[in-house]
């Protein structure tokens, strides 16, 4: 099966855009391309995915630069691009419109979403067997880390 179109990815930060990216590159053969970089160099390679992380690193220096970018990828012609950005950084109306414009097709768009408590409880339980989440969560709650809890990968780092 050949995959094609466009593919939004949006999460806030942390939630792990940019692992999934690295494997969604790793399974298509391809290259995650940080969109700064990408948007800096004057000559890319051609390919038939176009995977680009970081949409929102460069929104926020210029909200211009993300037509350009799409201007350049589409210019590529890849036969599936992925972007990833900071869910509070898209401009969904007007990001929508311009993959139209640029690339003749509507973005399937993904949500990363946080873990809920349950599930913190089960990942904590799958990495940490011998070692109380309710223990755990109470002393990171004293210092207001609890709130980070719903991305894997911090859960992953304070452990």
């Amino acid at each position: 099966m050949k995959l094609s179109g466009c593919v939004v990815i949006l999460a806030e930060p942390g939630a792990g855009k940019t692992k999934l990216l690295e494997k969604i590159a790793e399974s298509l053969n391809s290259a995650r391309i940080r969109a700064n970089v990408f948007r800096n160099r004057p000559n890319m390679p051609e390919g038939e995915v176009l995977i680009l992380d970081g949409l929102d690193e460069v929104a926020k220096i210029d909200y211009s630069a993300i037509e350009s970018i799409f201007a350049k990828a589409s210019d590529l012609n890849p036969s599936l691009v992925v972007f990833a950005c900071r869910a509070s950084e898209w401009v969904a109306p007007r990001y929508k419109g311009l993959i139209k414009d640029y690339f003749g097709v509507e973005p399937t768009t993904y949500h990363l979403v946080a873990f809920n408590e349950a599930e913190q409880k089960a990942f904590f339980q799958s990495i940490a067997p011998d070692c109380s989440f309710d223990a755990f969560y109470a002393q990171a709650s004293s210092v207001d880390l609890s709130p980070l809890f719903g991305n894997p990968l911090f859960l992953c780092y304070l452990l």
